[in-house]
């Protein structure tokens, strides 16, 4: 007969990184076209596994405009510090992409992509700016 596998201290905590490394990823847009201004924290503490949220960021100062896209990560090493800690201490990376000044560019939205691409081309011909498209479904 087969002897039951047996799971010692260093299995099981395996066994639960392995269950708990989901290196998740949320990403929020705003609308707004983007900018070349990046503000990048890579240590932002959260705990009890992201319940209790960290505190506000502001960047203001840095993004004059505002803001077009927020992006938050859980990296390799906040996971490995999460597991250790137990989820106490749950510490996330955060990725904030600013806005691009108003005069500088414009968004063209619709549904009709052709049109879109005739139109972003002769306003951007007008204005000598960008101009994104957004193509709605």
């Amino acid at each position: 007969m087969r002897e039951p596998v047996r799971f010692g201290v260093f299995g099981w905590l395996f066994a639960s990184i392995l269950l708990l490394s989901g290196c998740y990823h949320a990403r929020i847009i705003t609308g707004q076209p983007e900018s070349d201004v990046v503000y990048r924290k890579k240590w932002v503490s959260g705990f009890v596994n992201g319940l209790v949220i960290p505190d506000s960021i502001d960047v203001t100062e840095v993004c004059p405009n505002g803001v077009a896209r927020v992006e938050t990560r859980q990296s390799f090493m906040n996971l490995v510090v999460t597991v250790l800690t137990s989820g106490i201490y749950s510490p996330m990376e955060v990725r904030v992409t600013c806005a691009a000044p108003v005069g500088q560019a414009q968004v063209l939205r619709g549904r009709d992509g052709q049109q879109l691409v005739e139109q972003a081309a002769r306003v951007a011909t007008q204005t000598d700016a960008p101009v994104y498209i957004q193509q709605l479904p």
